[in-house]
């Protein structure tokens, strides 16, 4: 049940009294409040219901607070939760900071993407950004930049070229160093003489003031774009020397990577040159982005030597190689998309209100076929910042066809749809769609009437050798399901999906067992190829299920039954498709076992790893009890009833006992809201309601809203104070 209002708000009074030692509500106690919401959403372990907790707290706590404070952390909040509705206040704040300018104009770019995933029609969304343009282009020129940028791409959706030109302009007068406007206003306009004379009339103005770092920047994007790369890498360099002498700060990313890109394409020796922007760099950070181009410079320093390197300084955890930078690694240098996907998805739940990190997730997450991880976790509209992400890293691998193609399928009247249908329709591009469709009819005229004849139905039924595996982390709370596929005829298949001229294999997936649910949940995933599935070539195929209705059923059945019946589109002779089910006779489906039986053995090892000097086996062990104490308590059809409760109690306080923050964290935030024992609700009280750390506060603070010890407390308090507020809270029914 969600704390109502009242609730909400005598927390954030009473909170102060006993976590921030505060005798009344203070701006800093509420928003301290406001901010522990945040630190333990992004802890591991909270459901949507607990978030959105959270968030109606943090809601109520941030009506006290400066909205400029207040409002990066609702942002971040926002794009987690799925039940309160944050549009009232971020579009109220985003137009107020707008009016009287922000500290985090990064923060009001954000609650702009969110507004417009709010909105649905096109009139919708442009009197929003024409609102925010109107508002910010004296106070805050980065953001009604980056709104000028936006209408200009829905203006080339309906194609009106110039009025989309002309909110370029107006996104690089207003922010020059706005890259992506610089660069689609330059390819908007290459041929157009217009933008030759600006060309000319900068190279002006710089004659007459040479220390105008944006004039610098824009004709060094200019010289880029034309072609003239010792130009430009010239006029970056001072670009770099102004902006440092004016500004005292770091370059930022926004000068140094177009820089580095432009030494790139220069060719040949610029080692040297390299190593001179690198040292110019803030040495705090790390960017994946400038290091990788190392390998392209120094030719001493191989790709192995670089994935040492940063794999080391990711192990330390020295707070220069994040799992963000691993996974872009892995995706666009060394090209390994499984260990990037690995990586990413630790970056997602480490921080998933980050854009860099939703970005490189949904990039992994579509590369594998997931398509619907990416419509339930993610904004669909990343599809485009993903191709997006593809098409920019041509310079460290091969450009991808197939992220760009599915960019074009997905928004083709968007500005990455058009750009990506313009590099599809290359002629040497071999997934263009007219060598495809070349491809396709020659091979639909050799194997159509094959499959027409031999394939026509349910029980002509290709034969393919199919087998799954499952792997199930108990610790990481995911299932991970693997499918190989393998051709066993002696031609090959040409697999074709309706939507564009690439093909799909559907796995469907259902379950049974304890549960006596049949088909409780379907699960399909499309797998893309572009070429034929060839004679005796195999087709592996896995995905994670680490949410969802699925996962739920495998943890309330301790036994379950995967059933994975794939199937396969194929195209006939006259061009009709048709759902052909593949053969599953040979081991399609396998059983999950959710929690081993209990025995003697088991539970003592548990016990016993509480108090072990290795951390991962002590939140292991912690969680294992926690997991027991709610399933044995909470859920009666359970099996293993048979272990004394008594046992499991013990082992818990065991765990918190150990007074380690990480094991606190896990085991609180799995009892949150759950009804536990008067021992446990005393631990809590007398150690856990007074640590140092604000999460741990906050979430026993949870636990005991509902305890009769803890509402003495408030009791106690609220003479102490003569609060009315509590006082009404405590009467109340």
């Amino acid at each position: 049940m969600l704390i109502n209002r009242k609730m909400i708000y005598t927390l954030s009074v009473v909170l102060p009294i006993f976590c921030f030692s505060a005798p009344t509500l203070t701006a800093s106690g509420s928003y301290d409040i406001y901010k522990l919401t945040t630190e333990i959403v992004a802890s591991d372990g909270l459901d949507d219901a607990a978030i959105s907790r959270c968030g109606s707290l943090a809601l109520a706590a941030a009506q006290y607070e400066n909205a400029d404070d207040v409002l990066p952390l609702i942002v971040d909040l926002a794009e987690l939760d799925v039940h309160n509705n944050y549009q009232e206040y971020i579009r109220k704040n985003l137009l107020l900071g707008l009016k009287n300018g922000s500290k985090y104009p990064a923060v009001l770019q954000r609650s702009v993407d969110f507004i417009l995933q709010q909105l649905n029609t096109r009139e919708e969304k442009t009197v929003f950004l024409e609102e925010v343009f109107e508002q910010g282009q004296n106070s805050c020129q980065e953001v009604a930049s980056y709104a000028a940028l936006r209408l200009s791409s829905l203006c080339r959706e309906v194609f009106l070229k110039d009025q989309a030109n002309e909110y370029l302009n107006k996104a690089v007068k207003l922010n020059p160093l706005n890259v992506q406007a610089n660069e689609e206003l330059i390819a908007e306009n290459s041929q157009d003489q217009s933008l030759k004379d600006k060309a000319k009339l900068l190279k002006l103005k710089l004659e007459l003031n040479p220390y105008d770092f944006k004039n610098a920047f824009l004709y060094a994007m200019f010289l880029r774009q034309y072609g003239k790369y010792d130009d430009a890498v010239q006029m970056f360099g001072w670009t770099a020397d102004v902006f440092e002498h004016f500004t005292d700060e770091y370059l930022s990313a926004d000068i140094y990577i177009p820089w580095i890109e432009t030494l790139n394409a220069a060719g040949g020796d610029r080692l040297a040159q390299y190593n001179l922007i690198m040292e110019r760099l803030d040495p705090r950070t790390f960017d994946i982005r400038a290091e990788s181009y190392r390998v392209r410079f120094d030719p001493e320093f191989s790709l192995e030597d670089f994935e040492k390197e940063i794999t080391a300084k990711y192990l330390i955890n020295d707070g220069k190689v994040t799992a963000t930078d691993m996974a872009w690694f892995y995706a666009f240098v060394k090209a390994e998309p499984e260990k990037s996907f690995d990586y990413s998805k630790k970056a997602y739940i480490q921080m998933p209100a980050k854009q860099h990190v939703r970005d490189i997730y949904t990039y992994n997450l579509m590369k594998r076929g997931d398509y619907d991880r990416v419509n339930i976790f993610l904004n669909p509209q990343n599809n485009n910042q993903a191709a997006r992400l593809a098409m920019g890293q041509s310079h460290v691998n091969k450009i991808d066809y197939e992220m760009i193609r599915l960019a074009a399928d997905s928004n083709p009247l968007s500005y990455e749809g058009l750009e990506a249908i313009s590099i599809l329709s290359e002629t040497e591009n071999p997934y263009s769609p007219q060598a495809l469709d070349k491809n396709f009819q020659s091979l639909a005229g050799k194997y159509g009437p094959l499959i027409t004849e031999n394939f026509a139905g349910p029980s002509e039924a290709i034969d393919m050798q199919i087998s799954t595996e499952g792997v199930y982390d108990t610790l990481n709370d995911s299932l991970t399901i693997k499918v190989s596929v393998e051709n066993i005829l002696d031609k090959p298949l040409y697999i074709r999906n309706d939507s564009c001229f690439t093909g799909g294999i559907i796995l469907s997936c259902s379950i049974s067992g304890d549960l006596e649910i049949e088909d409780a949940f379907i699960l399909n995933t499309i797998r893309q190829l572009s070429k034929p599935l060839m004679p005796g070539e195999k087709l592996d195929i896995s995905f994670d299920i680490g949410h969802g209705n699925l996962f739920e059923i495998i943890k309330r059945a301790p036994q379950a039954r995967l059933i994975i019946t794939p199937k396969i589109t194929l195209l006939s002779d006259i061009g009709e498709s048709q759902l052909i089910p593949l053969k599953t006779s040979r081991g399609s489906s396998f059983t999950l076992q959710r929690i081993p039986d209990l025995n003697t053995q088991i539970l003592s090892n548990n016990y016993k790893a509480l108090s072990s000097n290795d951390l991962p086996r002590q939140i292991t062990a912690a969680s294992f009890f926690a997991d027991l104490y709610i399933e044995t308590v909470f859920n009666p059809a359970y099996k293993h009833t048979a272990v004394p409760k008594e046992l499991i109690v013990k082992s818990i306080e065991k765990a918190l006992e150990q007074n380690v923050k990480e094991i606190d964290i896990r085991v609180l935030s799995k009892l949150a809201n759950r009804e536990i024992p008067e021992s446990l609700e005393t631990m809590i009280i007398r150690s856990k309601l007074s640590s140092s750390a604000p999460e741990i506060r906050l979430l026993s603070a949870y636990i005991l809203k509902t305890s009769n010890k803890y509402k003495q407390l408030l009791s106690q308090a609220a003479q102490i104070e003569q609060d009315p507020l509590v006082k009404s809270m405590l009467t109340s029914p």
